[in-house]
């Protein structure tokens, strides 16, 4: 399913004809969550339980172990005995980790 190619004859549809007009942004939301659910898919697979990952929140650099893997977060255990604070647990979309060391 080709978005452009959707939008396009969108774009160029009479609006009176409300029926095509829904169906065709209706066709592109399908495509569009398609989309999204395939890079979620993505990213889900790329990390995984016990990886050692970093994270920025704040403008703090944090580093941390994946303990959980949830569909657009991982769970996120974050050591804070430098600051005398007990471990935290973050949730952090994938899109802001970044892989420090994978699981073996």
């Amino acid at each position: 399913m080709d978005i452009n190619l959707i939008t396009n004859e969108i774009l160029g549809a009479n609006i009176t004809d409300v029926k095509v007009f829904d169906d065709k942004a209706k066709l592109i939301i399908h495509a569009l969550n398609a989309k999204q659910d395939a890079i979620n898919l993505y990213n889900k697979t790329k990390y995984s339980v016990g990886n050692k990952v970093s994270f920025t929140n704040s403008n703090k650099n944090y580093d941390g172990t994946i303990t959980k893997i949830n569909k657009k977060k991982a769970v996120v255990d974050v050591d804070m005995s430098y600051y005398n604070i007990p471990n935290q647990l973050w949730n952090v979309p994938y899109t802001q980790l970044t892989l420090i060391t994978p699981t073996k």
